[in-house]
């Protein structure tokens, strides 16, 4: 009997020590290391001033959507500035809003969701371009806006229906088909059909001082709080990554998908991370108030709260960025002007590492090895900056 039991006990112990279905026991915690730098302070024409759309090229270069030039600029590797890319316009290879660039090979995409359209940049000179019309209209008249955010390596576009909706449906359950287009805009495939929350944006009317002249002007947010499907496009076309979460309405344990694609959009893994949810605390809640409304004046966060959605728990991923390799970088449930935690996921859907995020950097771009974001200096200029990723402490 007290061998049995000592074989009983034993046996727990190893169950108790495997990880959860899509966790491992404890990831460990890699270091940041900034080695890099990409603009400039002089007014040259390598200077950013909203840097948006993020990517790195097969040659190692970083491309980067400026978006008031509403150029692409690239810089060798060293941060050195080449050249820019487009120019503000509609016509073909003109640039408006773009919120996602990547490579099919060694050419150059960008999403223009402003426009609808994605425009391919050939080398050498990247003057040649193709521009390609994407008008999908999702089906939601007055709810789905639609737009193309990413390229396959088949060669068609992948699109989404976005919220646009009146506050009158802020708790209507939409679907929101993701889709794929051929280059004329029609639909190839349905890849997955994610369910979101109506809750509307957030719109304040704020008043500013313009040359001595006080303006009204409108500015809109998204909820800060509310756990939306997301997606992201691989830079190098071989598929796509979305990650879901319902809504958690009770204490205890919880879980996320995360679903991947491959590069003809075919669903080749789909995975369960279980978690604990996080409580929306008030202290928590007026700090990301705070943090959004400085500039808006007491009647401006007065508004801006009557129209906040505050859940009671807080929704597990706040971003997603997705990199080569099969790397997917998840921010966790982390709010507020401290660094925040991301998970990192290999091919294989494991998480391999966690990362705490300088406070102040906006991650636009994450593989492996590296991590792309945008940090402003003390005279206020933007710069994207490259972290390298050291694993085990190297």
């Amino acid at each position: 009997m007290r061998l049995r039991r000592i074989v009983q006990v034993l046996v727990a112990m190893l169950i108790a020590a495997q990880p959860a279905h899509g966790q491992i026991a404890q990831p460990p915690v890699w270091s940041l290391t900034r080695d890099a730098r990409f603009g400039s302070d002089d007014g040259s024409d390598g200077e950013l001033s909203s840097p948006q759309a993020v990517t790195v090229g097969p040659n190692g270069h970083v491309f980067i959507f400026d978006y008031r030039p509403h150029h692409i600029k690239e810089y060798d590797r060293t941060g050195r500035f080449i050249g820019t890319i487009g120019r503000s316009g509609k016509g073909p290879g003109e640039l408006a809003n773009v919120h996602t660039l990547g490579f099919l090979g060694d050419t150059l995409w960008a999403s223009d969701v402003d426009q609808d359209r994605i425009t391919l940049y050939a080398p050498p000179g990247r003057r040649d371009a193709k521009t390609y019309s994407f008008p999908y209209s999702p089906g939601q008249a007055g709810v789905l806006r639609g737009t193309a955010s990413g390229m396959l390596q088949n060669g068609l576009a992948v699109a989404q229906g976005t919220l646009f909706i009146p506050r009158t449906m802020r708790d209507a359950d939409i679907p929101s088909p993701i889709v794929l287009l051929r280059r004329d805009g029609t639909i190839a495939d349905t890849m997955a059909t994610p369910r979101m929350r109506g809750a509307g944006e957030i719109g304040v009317r704020v008043q500013t001082v313009v040359n001595g002249e006080t303006r009204t002007m409108g500015v809109v947010s998204p909820q800060p709080f509310l756990a939306h499907p997301m997606w992201k496009a691989r830079p190098d076309g071989s598929g796509i990554v979305l990650a879901e979460a319902p809504v958690v309405t009770a204490n205890g344990p919880a879980t996320f998908t995360i679903q991947t694609f491959d590069g003809s959009g075919k669903r080749v893994a789909a995975r369960n991370y279980s978690y604990q949810p996080m409580a929306l605390t008030d202290r928590l809640l007026d700090s990301v108030v705070t943090a959004q409304t400085g500039r808006f004046g007491p009647d401006g966060e007065r508004s801006f709260r009557e129209q906040l959605v505050t859940p009671k728990y807080l929704p597990p991923i706040t971003q997603l960025v997705v990199g080569l390799h099969g790397a997917t970088w998840v921010r966790r449930e982390q709010f507020g002007h401290g660094g925040a935690m991301w998970n990192v996921i290999d091919g294989s859907g494991a998480i391999v590492g966690r990362v705490t995020m300088p406070a102040g950097l906006r991650v636009v771009y994450a593989d492996l090895s590296q991590v792309l974001g945008v940090e402003r200096d003390a005279d206020g200029i933007p710069w994207v900056v490259r972290y390298r990723v050291g694993r085990d402490g190297r």
